[in-house]
């Protein structure tokens, strides 16, 4: 079996290394300086990132053609180098040169788990991501507003010396939101502004809208976007499969919807819905919510503990408006008995009235 080296354990001077790895995400690049180039993204079997690029363009469409995304490869006989800025593409201060002599070899695909590098919204807000990195994240929430297209100055863009025509791109802002409420606005840019809008003409509010970033910038808390898109480097997924995180989040986000909907239903009944009515869709929403709780991603104990106690209020109060409505039949029938008996009173005091008038009347004949 192969002595396979990590990515976050590949130095400079391991010429003869052997990676398995991957590929994320490709894309062209073109620079001022530099022309054009062909980058990609790849991850280990550990969830470590790392930015590769071809060191000469001649040979961009080889590794484009033995390089796909999606599949897993073998790479040897590369080299690394360390990158000086702090601004850069992944965690890692490296990154992988794949030269002429780089050999690529297929390799069989790895079934494991995965993990993404989330960050918590709240990080954001209180400027702790900021302020300690300065390579793309991960992000998953649910979109609560899109906006319209937009032009934005994006100071990323190459351009000449010569060149003074503005650095402007297209661009769509949207709302991001976690499970706990926190906000985040984000920012997509050019192509992808472009990718995304079309896919929220097509899946926006259709289903859960809840949707992945990954690979993106956080860029300021104070300001009117927090978190835009790397350009090559970054996607989006609306209800991707195959993350565990996304499956828990996904359990939660249920959970409380199920939660905000039926409290919406105790409070503000539809009209003409009927006690029963009620009961029976909370019945069969706590049906799905006890099958919720049954599945092993979902590990929040306060969620489920909340749930329940959820479910149980539910039900207590639809029984409770049940015995109002049984108390008020009753009631009105009470009611009505009396106000019946009350008319036969007044009937056998009119008939007695009469029978008095008439022994009167015999009377005096």
């Amino acid at each position: 079996m192969a002595n396979f080296e990590r990515l976050a354990m590949v130095t400079p001077n391991g010429d003869d290394s052997m990676i398995r790895v991957r590929v994320e995400n490709v894309w062209s690049t073109l620079d001022v300086e530099n022309g054009e180039g062909l980058s990609f993204l790849v991850v280990d079997d550990e969830g470590t990132r790392m930015h590769a690029f071809v060191q000469h363009f001649a040979d961009a469409k080889r590794f484009k053609r033995l390089l796909q995304k999606g599949d897993w490869f073998t790479i040897t006989g590369f080299s690394v180098v360390i990158v000086r800025n702090e601004i850069r593409m992944t965690k890692q201060r490296k990154e992988i040169v794949l030269k002429r002599n780089t050999e690529v070899g297929v390799s069989e695909l790895f079934n494991g788990f995965i993990p993404l590098d989330l960050v918590p919204f709240q990080d954001v807000k209180n400027g702790t991501v900021h302020d300690g990195t300065s390579y793309t994240r991960d992000f998953l929430g649910v979109i609560s507003s899109v906006s319209d297209f937009g032009l934005t100055v994006d100071d990323s863009m190459p351009r000449n010396i010569h060149n003074y025509d503005p650095k402007t791109t297209g661009s769509i802002d949207f709302v991001l939101e976690d499970n706990d409420g926190n906000h985040l606005n984000c920012r997509a840019k050019g192509i992808l502004a472009v990718l995304f809008k079309r896919n929220w003409l097509c899946y926006g509010e259709t289903g859960t809208n809840i949707c992945l970033l990954t690979n993106w910038r956080v860029v300021g808390r104070d300001g009117p976007i927090q978190v835009e898109d790397e350009e090559g480097i970054s996607t989006f997924e609306y209800d991707p499969p195959g993350h565990h995180e996304v499956v828990h989040f996904t359990n939660i986000f249920n959970v409380f919807s199920f939660s905000i909907r039926a409290s919406l239903m105790i409070a503000q009944p539809v009209k003409h819905t009927t006690k029963r009515q009620v009961k029976i869709e909370v019945l069969l929403q706590g049906r799905k919510l006890r099958e919720l709780r049954g599945l092993p991603d979902l590990q929040n104990g306060d969620a489920r503990a909340q749930s329940r106690q959820l479910q149980r209020s539910i039900l207590l109060v639809t029984e409770e408006d049940e015995e109002d409505e049984r108390r008020s039949v009753n009631a009105r029938s009470i009611k009505e008995k009396e106000e019946d008996e009350g008319d036969d009173r007044i009937l056998v005091e009119r008939e007695d009235v009469a029978m008095i008038s008439r022994n009167k009347i015999g009377k005096k004949r």
